[in-house]
């Protein structure tokens, strides 16, 4: 072990030569960081899918965005299943890459599938910017790692495919076009960025004066400010508006439910600037101390050991995701088992390779290789004790109650019986599977109108409910029975009783647990329903403690 008074090896000089994209030193030094994206996005989709086959999933995320793909490619533009465009919700054109795959196979897999592999590919850029800085492969590996271990990029695959996470290698290539002064290629992942999400222009403003601060270079460094406050111009002020109901964007919006996130700070983007100027001291105690803030900065910063801190100004393209999480009067995007923190995590770990570096320096006898295995360490504890699985010893906190590795054929049989031009009211867990239709209602809305009423008798997971101030929260609610049904399980057995009771429907497919009915052309006297379905009912209610 080398003495204190031992003076640090000079890291400039021990960085390697900028050759190549992402790899140097041959071909034999490719197979590791390749073998580990295989791996990983092998896990994440496996897991993902295995999530999405066994019913754990929810009526406005996945359904939402394999509705609107299968939508556009039938010529109903980015329609939702909520009977709204989904510019009105958000600014995701990203989605139109898909059309093409769904003309060729329809399936929801394939955005599982795209979301497993941008988790999996961000070590690249992440380890050969490591690399670059530290010049050690070994804690390069280890940095990389840490992103595809961290419990928040973890928690974003059971919740099968959200469309920002498309965004997250792209971020971390930025970083990587910033260290190696390649502006096309920064401009290339700006662009690919802006169409993932509508508050995304905030990042790319983040990259320009990033930009501008490493190599002295403002004019190109304005020219991504100027791209991504046009975006945001664009976006908040003409596409999203033109689009909702309401006339703005829905997150601004009152009386909108869970969505109404951003409203108690204004009604638009300009409103909630120069709001929280004039009121900074009560946004500042609401936001860090009411809703948590403190806490979730926090945590994030421990996962890099404060590493990033060493390097603030590395932090300037999070400040998109770290505003929208910190305002958020829901705090589903601070939650830990959420998938909105996921895109911040490669803004922190490239933050944290100029962070090991400060360190190395201020502690001449420490290389940087000893944080980058102290950060690993502790993503890999908190992420195995995170992590969406049911591993020994882990929180498992979705609590499946179990996991298939294969979809039921029974779904495809479904399928062929309602036909692509029907108008459905289907269970909120299984509705992600039966999207490909005009119109989606989750049950027990939309039974009026709706020409078949889907159902799947049997509970998906052990959450069955939370203890109330869980339920105030809204925080326990993200994994529950209620939240996979989309409706509070009181009213959903009501509805279903009196469906079954009153003549108006009849069976047309059973096969415990799927049951599918239709509006009778001849209402029947009211009658019990049939027994296997009785009794499937009868076990559901016992299962979930009603």
């Amino acid at each position: 072990m080398r003495g204190a008074t031992q003076a640090a090896p000079d890291l400039e000089a021990a960085c390697p030569a900028d050759h190549g994209w992402v790899f140097s030193g041959g071909k034999r030094q490719a197979l590791v960081p390749v073998g580990v994206v295989l791996l990983f996005f092998a896990g994440y989709s496996i897991a993902g899918l295995a999530y999405y086959w066994s019913f754990l999933t929810h009526y406005e995320d996945i359904a939402l965005f394999d509705h609107v793909v299968w939508s556009t490619l039938h010529g109903r533009f980015f329609q939702t299943t909520l009977g709204i465009n989904f510019f009105a919700i958000h600014s995701m054109p990203i989605l139109a890459a898909f059309v093409p795959i769904y003309a060729l196979s329809p399936r929801a897999e394939w955005l599982i599938l795209a979301q497993g592999f941008a988790l999996a590919v961000t070590f690249l850029p992440v380890y050969r910017l490591a690399f670059l800085r530290l010049g050690s492969r070994a804690a390069a590996a280890m940095l990389g790692l840490a992103v595809l271990v961290n419990p928040y990029v973890l928690s974003a695959v059971p919740w099968a495919f959200h469309a920002e996470t498309l965004a997250v290698p792209f971020i971390a290539a930025g970083f990587l076009a910033v260290e190696r002064k390649r502006f096309g290629l920064l401009v290339l992942c700006s662009v690919v960025i802006l169409l993932c999400k509508e508050h995304f222009g905030l990042c790319v403003a983040g990259f320009g004066i990033l930009w501008g601060i490493r190599w002295r270079e403002w004019g190109r460094g304005s020219v991504l400010v100027t791209l991504g406050a046009f975006h945001i111009f664009l976006v908040f002020g003409r596409i999203i508006p033109a689009f909702s109901p309401t006339g703005r964007h829905l997150m601004l919006s009152e009386g909108m439910g869970h969505f109404s996130r951003y409203s108690w700070l204004g009604h638009s983007v300009g409103e909630i600037i120069f709001g929280t100027l004039k009121r900074l001291p009560f946004v500042l105690k609401t936001v860090f101390i009411h809703f948590g803030g403190a806490k979730y900065l926090m945590g994030l910063l421990l996962l890099f050991f404060g590493a990033p801190l060493a390097a603030p100004s590395f932090l300037l393209p999070g400040c998109a995701d770290l505003a929208a999480n910190l305002l958020s009067a829901v705090p589903m995007p601070r939650g830990i088992a959420a998938y909105h923190t996921a895109t911040l995590v490669p803004v922190l770990a490239c933050a944290a390779v100029y962070g090991c570096r400060r360190y190395a320096e201020m502690l001449r006898n420490v290389r940087p290789g000893v944080f980058a295995a102290a950060i690993l360490a502790v993503n890999i504890g908190v992420g195995y004790i995170m992590a969406p699985l049911p591993l020994p010893g882990s929180l498992n906190l979705w609590r499946p109650w179990s996991l298939t590795l294969k979809p039921d054929p029974r779904v495809d049989s479904i399928r062929e019986i309602i036909g692509q031009e029907a108008t459905i009211s289907v269970q909120g867990n299984v509705a992600a599977h039966f999207t490909h239709v005009k119109r989606v209602f989750p049950f027990p809305k939309g039974v009026d109108e709706a020409e078949y009423i889907i159902l799947y008798l049997q509970p998906t997971t052990h959450n069955l409910h939370y203890p109330d101030e869980w339920r105030t929260r809204r925080q326990g609610m993200l994994v529950s029975f209620d939240a996979f049904l989309n409706v509070d399980r009181t009213e959903y057995f009501q509805a279903l009783e009196g469906i079954l009771n009153d003549g108006r429907h009849i069976v047309i497919y059973w096969d415990d647990p799927w049951l599918v009915l239709r509006p009778s052309p001849v209402r029947e006297s009211p009658h019990s329903a049939p027994e296997g379905i009785s009794q499937a009912l009868s076990r559901l209610k016992t299962l979930t403690g009603d």
